[in-house]
């Protein structure tokens, strides 16, 4: 099954907390991400069931998403040379 990009950015950082999480529980964090839809992911009504789970397990962490557009954010863009 294909996952939209917009998936796909979801689904890295709910893996990624899967993982890590147990060190990030109860810390204030950021994500940047270079997509606008995940930056209102929290304040969006009509979700899919897909994304209402993975917000039910995003909850519990005190994260925001920080947008930045695609070329200032070289963090998430690596070139490789």
């Amino acid at each position: 099954m294909s996952y939209p990009t917009h998936d796909l950015e979801l689904v890295t950082v709910v893996f990624a907390l899967k993982i890590y999480g147990h060190y990030l529980y109860e810390v204030c964090y950021e994500i940047c991400t270079d997509h606008q839809s995940l930056k209102d992911l929290f304040s969006q009504r009509n979700l899919s069931l897909r994304w209402t789970r993975w917000l039910e397990f995003l909850k519990d962490y005190d994260l925001k998403f920080q947008y930045y557009l695609g070329k200032v954010n070289v963090v998430a863009n690596v070139v490789k040379l």
